[in-house]
C-alpha cells in the first residue's frame, strides 16, 4: 500500500460522503461525521499497521457538514493519475508533485502553496479561486481550466501551457511566465505586475483591462489579441 492508494482511498469515501449528502439534499449529522471520521482513523491506522504507511504528513479533517479537508504537507507524489477527483479546498503544502495528472479534477478554493508541480497536467480542470503562491509549474498542461480568481503570484510557470483557459481576475503577478501558451485564453482583468514575458503567446486572447506594468511585452505575441483598455507600464490601451 502506497500513499497514492491511501490518496484515493479517502477521495473515494469522501465523494461518497458528498454524494450521499446531496441525494437526501441534507446535511449529515454532525454525530454521523463524527462516527464516520473515526472508522477512516481506525482504517488508516491499520493500513499504517499493516503496510508500513508513513502517514504523518497526511491531515485530515473537517470542512463544514457536508465535506472533508486534507492536508498534505511535505509529501512527495509523482508520475500519478489523479483525475477526475473531488479535491475543493485541499491543501497541498511544500510538497513534491512533478509529473502528475488532475485532469479533470475539481480543485476549486485549493491551497497549493510551495509546491513542485513541474510537467503535471491540469487540462479541464476547476480551479476556480485555488492559490498556487510560491509554486514551480514549468510546463504543466492547463489547457482549458477554469482558472477565474486563482492566484498564481510569485510562481515559476516557465513552458507552462494556458491555452484556451478561463483566467478572469487571475493574478499572475511577480512571476516568470517565459515562453507560455496563453492563446485563445480569456483573460480579462488578469495581473501581469512584474512578470517576465520573454516569449509569451497572447494571439487571439481576451486581454481587456489586463495589468502589465513593469513589463516587458517587446517579445510577445499578441496577434488578434483583444487589449482594450488594458493597463500597459502605467497607460491604457
Amino acid at each position: 500500500m502506497q500513499f497514492y492508494e491511501l490518496f484515493n482511498y479517502f477521495n473515494h469515501i469522501n465523494q461518497q460522503i458528498t454524494n450521499i449528502s446531496y441525494i437526501y439534499n441534507a446535511n449529515i449529522s454532525y454525530i454521523n461525521f463524527i462516527y464516520l471520521f473515526l472508522i477512516m482513523s481506525i482504517h488508516s491506522l491499520n493500513f499504517y499497521l499493516l503496510n508500513k504507511i508513513k502517514v504523518k504528513n497526511f491531515y485530515f479533517y473537517f470542512r463544514a457538514a457536508k465535506t472533508f479537508q486534507w492536508q498534505i504537507r511535505a509529501v512527495s507524489l509523482q508520475d500519478k493519475k489523479l483525475e477526475n477527483k473531488l479535491l475543493d479546498s485541499i491543501n497541498i503544502l511544500y510538497s513534491n508533485f512533478e509529473n502528475n495528472s488532475f485532469d479533470d479534477s475539481r480543485l476549486e478554493s485549493a491551497d497549493l502553496l510551495s509546491t513542485n508541480f513541474s510537467g503535471s497536467s491540469f487540462k479541464f480542470t476547476h480551479l476556480k479561486l485555488a492559490n498556487f503562491t510560491r509554486s514551480t509549474l514549468m510546463n504543466c498542461d492547463f489547457e482549458c481550466a477554469n482558472m477565474q480568481n486563482s492566484d498564481l503570484s510569485n510562481t515559476n510557470c516557465e513552458g507552462a501551457n494556458f491555452h484556451k483557459i478561463n483566467g478572469m481576475n487571475a493574478d499572475f503577478k511577480y512571476s516568470d511566465l517565459k515562453n507560455t501558451n496563453f492563446s485563445d485564453a480569456n483573460l480579462r482583468n488578469a495581473n501581469f505586475i512584474g512578470c517576465d514575458l520573454d516569449g509569451a503567446n497572447f494571439s487571439r486572447t481576451d486581454l481587456r483591462d489586463a495589468v502589465f506594468n513593469k513589463t516587458d511585452l517587446s517579445k510577445c505575441d499578441f496577434t488578434d489579441a483583444n487589449l482594450h483598455e488594458a493597463f500597459i507600464n502605467g497607460k491604457r490601451d
